[in-house]
This record gives C-alpha cells, structure tokens and sequence, in this order.
C-alpha cells in the first residue's frame, strides 16, 4: 500500500510542476510582448522548444535581473525528477508482483 501512496504523491508533484512551468511561461511571455512593439510580440500558444531560445533571450535583454527563466528550468526539472520516480515505483511493483 504504500508505493501506492508514494505514486499519488509523485503524481500530484509532477502535476503542481507542470502548472507552475505553464504560468511561468505564459507569465515570461506576457512581460515580454508588453516591452515589444506589436509587429515583433510572440504569440501565446503551445509551449514550442524553437519559441523558448526567442523568449528567452528576449526576456535576458529586457529583465537582465529577472528570475523567471531560473523557476522555468526548476519546475522543468521537477517534471523530470517526479516522472523518473514514478517510474521507479511502477517498476518495483512490477518486479514485486503488485
């Protein structure tokens, strides 16, 4: 009972991750274009690896103090971290035979 327990855990850590990564993104994105004339803003929209080395270097010149792209790579990595945990914990109830 308690790797199921630990991978509800797991899970709900994964997800608070992934929530905190899309407001950091849409919240980076926002400041941006509000610096940005409107022929040059970034569209909001799917959360696209060609779009994150823009904003990022964007937001690097307009906020060079800014910290949101540090929280960005955190939350990324705890969407990371929390799925190879539960992977680990399906495998070991595979291989204990629950």
């Amino acid at each position: 009972m308690l790797a199921k327990q630990l991978e509800l855990v797991v899970g709900y850590i994964c997800i608070a991750c992934i929530a905190c990564y899309v407001i950091l993104y849409h919240t980076t994105v926002s400041r941006v274009n509000r610096e940005l004339p409107p022929s040059e803003r970034i569209e909001h929209g799917l959360l696209a690896p060609s779009l994150r080395g823009r904003i990022a270097g964007e937001y690097r010149k307009l906020f060079p103090t800014g910290n949101v792209l540090m929280l960005g790579r955190i939350a990324r990595f705890g969407i990371l971290v929390s799925f190879f945990a539960w992977i680990l914990i399906r495998g070991y109830e595979y291989w204990a035979g629950h």
